[in-house]
């Protein structure tokens, strides 16, 4: 079973560049948040403490701190909390290091600690669910939301982009290579809650009420890595109950980035690896492969849209 107590997954070294991993990734739209915020001011409307697991460098626990009294960051990486405390010292943000399977341990004995939203983005496969999801109903107060999203692989957008696409899979399917076997290890788990589009996560009703799902680009494959590159079977799990919203949207503007090149795709790939060097033999081989995203792109300089899969699922606690 994967954990999140897999703290050092994702670190990377003394000269990670953290600028260049949040400009090759997705940004979260004000819309987006939006959506959030609405459901949990139907539901509760209460805006004390949030907190943000799996933080990372803190973007997400910076844009709950404008909208919430008190934050709570936490990630079980000491890599990634040194990072946070650092951009957000001056903010109204606390960051802890900690396991999302032990955030419990974060509530005081008279119940102090309760948060009034938890907020997970783009780190739920990688947890054990039944642990953590019990932990987060410990740490939510009554009518308090749990906000999960998840992007997948880009989408390239546009007219003759579908050879793009093809061969940005058969470069995903190689830079992937570095994490193989993935058979028994913690990635099986994590490409499978990945290719169920997050269906997988159940929510039990004796906790949780008014789930909703929302997936864009649904159309599209949300795993990272193509399926037919999977060295095990993948079973597509559902755990999704006949009382709960779903809503599926093909929206190829949904955080869309505008005139990405090669280079932009080349550093989004090696931001999935920030404790490997991509300096290596894959990387040569890599090489090119990008040359002939390149020449289908339109050639050298040329741009292209980018869109994004994502998932959001919201659930209140009882």
């Amino acid at each position: 079973m994967a954990s999140s107590s897999d703290s050092s997954l994702f670190d990377g070294g003394a000269d990670f560049d953290w600028i260049k991993y949040t400009t090759h990734r997705p940004a979260y739209s004000s819309s987006f948040y939006d959506r959030i915020w609405t459901y949990h001011q139907s539901h509760s409307n209460h805006w004390t403490l949030a907190h943000d697991v799996g933080t990372g460098p803190g973007n997400v626990a910076e844009v709950l701190g404008a909208r919430f009294d008190k934050v709570i960051a936490s990630d079980p990486s000491g890599f990634h909390t040194a990072v946070a405390r650092r951009r957000l010292a001056a903010s109204n943000v606390t960051v802890e290091q900690c396991r999302a399977e032990d955030l419990v341990t974060l509530v005081g004995p008279d119940g102090h600690g309760k948060a009034d939203l938890v907020t997970l983005a783009e780190c739920i496969p990688l947890m054990d669910a039944e642990r953590a999801f019990s932990g987060f109903a410990e740490l939510l107060g009554p009518g308090g939301t749990l906000a999960i999203w998840f992007y997948g692989k880009p989408i390239f957008v546009g007219e003759g982009q579908e050879r793009s696409q093809q061969i940005y899979d058969r470069i995903a399917g190689k830079a992937f290579s570095r994490i193989f076997p993935i058979k028994g290890t913690i990635w099986q788990q994590a490409f499978t809650v990945m290719a169920s589009w997050l269906d997988n996560i159940g929510f039990p009703s004796e906790d949780w009420t008014d789930v909703e799902r929302t997936k864009w680009n649904h159309d599209k494959p949300l795993c990272f890595l193509p399926e037919e590159y999977f060295d095990f079977e993948v079973k597509h799990e559902n755990s999704v109950t006949a009382d709960e919203k779903v809503e599926e949207r093909v929206d190829r503007d949904f955080w869309a980035k505008e005139h990405c090149g090669v280079d932009w795709v080349e550093g989004f790939i090696d931001a999935q690896f920030p404790w490997k060097s991509t300096d290596d033999e894959i990387g040569a081989q890599l090489k090119p492969m990008y040359k002939e995203l390149e020449e289908a792109m339109g050639g050298q300089g040329s741009k292209t849209k980018i869109a994004w899969p994502v998932a959001l699922v919201l659930a209140t606690r009882k």
